[in-house]
């Protein structure tokens, strides 16, 4: 018994040890679980944090994309409808400007009295201003959609810049104003679009006559080789009134007057430099201005262009205006009666014989019934329009399959597609001019002879 007792007591002993000890590895054991536990819970806490957080960023990138691409849309709407507008006034007064400008020209080249003569070419001078002044709108339209295309060839620099410099002399009216004219191209043949350069250099010639009062006017040209290639310089500098520096950077911007008082002493709408803008930027080049206050400004244009053969000065093609004109029957084929007898007049007065017709599906009946030297077509016509009506005349036998039409249209050549404007052998804006028309006429004569 006595051995027993002690050894009942020592058993008793590692029980309560063993059990001690089961318990403290139970408790750590809960504890440590309880810790991976809670530490999973942080983790996915924080896990559904983040999620939540990033889904919140993303829905509201989404609603800024969203909202971006309806300003987008909207803005691109807005130019849209401004363009067709512009588009559409520019149609209605181009048609309404080919009367009043046929009109004129006929006048204007009329023998008349002194006081006659005078009063034609104020009208004259006024008309090309309100012409000016919707081809200006017309064309920023065109730049600011991206409708406006380049047509590189090569020409004569030196003689497209001084006609363009002789003809803006021709047509100022300030007497105290003398223009500089400095070009030094050489007579060198260019590689670049002479229409938008001439745009260029009348817009800034334009721009420096209305701010300048008396002084002088100085249009420096000349070709600049550089690394990247070589580039024509186009320099205007004049003694006028200056830019503050302020509107140095918002001159360039439409619509934009130096002038913004009521009583503002300079007309036009302010398109000019913006034109000019977009028209060096459409061209690769760059332009910079300097001016001050009372002083005068300078505008500076380079122009990157590629170089061809240099031409013999005076080398001018030969003008064949009055060639066999008593012999070419020309139909003429317009909607709007007041337009065709507009042409009809231009026609008149140039000696050619001509056929006015205002239906386009009696213009067929006729095209197919007998032959014409020439076609004059309006493209904008209700039933069948002066595309459709070339194309079904160069589709199908008849006397004039091969005859040449000259397309002729309020609206822009850019506007028409390429399928289209392979159809017409030349194309002329409205309001066509007497000079415009005749030469047209003779280069299609010329060229079937």
């Amino acid at each position: 018994m006595k051995q027993i007792k002690p050894y009942s007591i020592e058993m008793a002993n590692l029980t309560d040890h063993a059990e001690v000890k089961q318990r403290t590895a139970a408790y750590e054991d809960y504890i440590e679980k309880r810790h991976i536990i809670f530490y999973g819970l942080v983790i996915v806490m924080f896990s559904v944090i983040a999620l939540i957080a990033i889904t919140l960023i993303v829905l509201r990138q989404q609603r800024l994309t969203i909202r971006q691409q309806a300003k987008a849309i909207e803005a691109e709407k807005a130019t849209r409808t401004k363009n067709a507008f512009l588009g559409a006034i520019g149609h209605e007064l181009r048609t309404s400007l080919q009367s009043i400008m046929s009109a004129i020209d006929v006048l204007v080249n009329t023998k008349v009295s002194a006081e006659h003569a005078d009063t034609f070419q104020r009208l004259e001078t006024a008309a090309q201003q309100v012409e000016s002044q919707m081809k200006d709108l017309t064309d920023y339209a065109h730049l600011d959609s991206g409708m406006m295309e380049l047509r590189i060839v090569p020409f004569d620099a030196q003689r497209l810049i001084e006609e363009t410099a002789n003809e803006i002399t021709t047509l100022s009216q300030k007497d105290r104003v003398t223009l500089l004219c400095e070009v030094e191209c050489g007579h060198q043949q260019i590689h670049s679009d002479p229409l938008r350069i001439r745009q260029i250099i009348v817009n800034l010639l334009t721009n420096a006559y209305k701010y300048t009062e008396s002084g002088t006017i100085t249009l420096h040209s000349c070709l600049r080789r550089q690394p990247t290639g070589s580039a024509l310089i186009i320099e205007v500098t004049d003694t006028g009134i200056g830019i503050e520096k302020e509107m140095l950077d918002q001159i360039f911007r439409p619509f934009t007057q130096l002038d913004q008082s009521h009583t503002r002493q300079y007309g036009g709408v302010g398109m000019g430099l913006a034109i000019v803008h977009g028209l060096v930027t459409l061209l690769n080049g760059t332009i910079t201005v300097y001016s001050e206050i009372k002083k005068g400004s300078t505008f500076i244009v380079s122009i990157p262009v590629e170089l061809g053969d240099e031409e013999e000065p005076g080398a001018i093609p030969a003008q064949h205006h009055g060639l066999m004109q008593k012999q070419q029957h020309i139909l003429v084929v317009d909607d709007n009666k007041s337009v065709s007898d507009a042409f009809a007049a231009l026609l008149d007065k140039l000696g050619y014989r001509h056929e006015l017709c205002n239906s386009p599906e009696r213009a067929l009946q006729k095209l197919f019934r007998r032959p014409y030297d020439a076609l004059l077509l309006d493209l904008q016509m209700p039933g069948i329009d002066g595309a459709a009506l070339a194309k079904q005349l160069r589709s199908r036998r008849g006397p004039n399959r091969q005859v040449p039409i000259i397309g002729i249209s309020a609206y822009t050549p850019e506007q028409l597609s390429a399928e289209q404007r392979a159809l017409f052998d030349n194309y002329l804006m409205k309001p066509v001019r007497l000079d415009a028309l005749s030469t047209a006429l003779a280069s299609l004569f010329t060229a079937k002879d």
